[in-house]
């Protein structure tokens, strides 16, 4: 067994490197999924929770490679993810189901990388079933609403849209994600809308635009389209975000 010192804060101390034991005594520890694969997909070590998760004994688990308990449809996907965090010798993520033992197969996303010897991969899976469940329940609740509904990022880009946005703008969803949210702004409006925008991030609370002043927005045709849009930030991991609702006025004007 190699051992080695090391010089610290608290003086030499002596190194070695570490056992099976010590590998599995770490994996033992973990709540997320974790193992040792060699390269070629088979498992070398397993944390206690694949048995818990998969309904399989732990012996039973390392007769059959990965991707024997990958669902069927991710495991091409899977692969490609092991062959990348082999050949990039980088940290690489994907994502899949676990096809046995689940009885509603659960996402988990993974994080693999090659260890120093180039004959392991190190791999960690987190469930993430909820948080996708949580991420598609929002996004169906956007799209049923009666209203238009525009988010953009702290950058002022678009991240969402809904299909009454799309109506309401002439935009189809693809053509305005990612784009500026002045793009629905007209021109002149736009230098002053930046400014406000920068104002409103800087102080983020929920409110209506423009309160007191008429607002007017751009349809993809470059006709205008008198609206009122109320603004709800949005604390994200990706930083603020804003979500904002967007309501056509302009037969309530016609009428007043």
């Amino acid at each position: 067994m190699r051992q080695f010192r090391q010089t610290g804060p608290f003086g030499a101390i002596a190194l070695r490197e570490p056992t099976p034991g010590d590998v599995q005594l770490f994996l033992n520890l973990s709540q997320d999924l974790r193992c040792v694969l060699d390269i070629h997909g088979n498992f070398v070590y397993l944390s206690p929770n694949w048995a818990t998760a998969l309904d399989v004994a732990a012996d039973d688990l390392m007769l059959q490679p990965l991707l024997y308990w990958v669902h069927p449809d991710d495991r091409e996907a899977t692969l490609r993810g092991l062959v990348e965090a082999v050949e990039s010798k980088k940290l690489t993520t994907f994502e899949h189901r676990l096809a046995i033992g689940d009885a509603r197969p659960r996402s988990r996303c993974w994080s693999v990388q090659l260890e120093a010897s180039s004959r392991h991969l190190v791999g960690v899976a987190v469930d993430v079933t909820d948080t996708r469940a949580e991420i598609e329940l929002y996004r169906k609740a956007v799209e049923a609403s009666p209203t238009a509904v525009i988010m953009t990022d702290q950058d002022g880009q678009v991240v969402l849209v809904n299909r009454q946005a799309e109506a309401l703008f002439g935009y189809d969803r693809a053509e305005i994600l990612g784009q500026p949210v002045d793009t629905l702004i007209p021109v002149p409006l736009r230098t002053r809308h930046q400014r406000l925008r920068g104002n409103f991030l800087s102080a983020p609370d929920q409110r209506m635009m423009g309160a007191g002043r008429e607002l007017f927005g751009v349809r993809k045709d470059g006709s205008a389209v008198q609206i009122e849009v109320t603004l709800c930030p949005m604390a994200t991991a990706a930083g603020m975000h804003v979500l904002c609702s967007v309501v056509d006025i302009t037969e309530r004007k016609r009428h007043d």
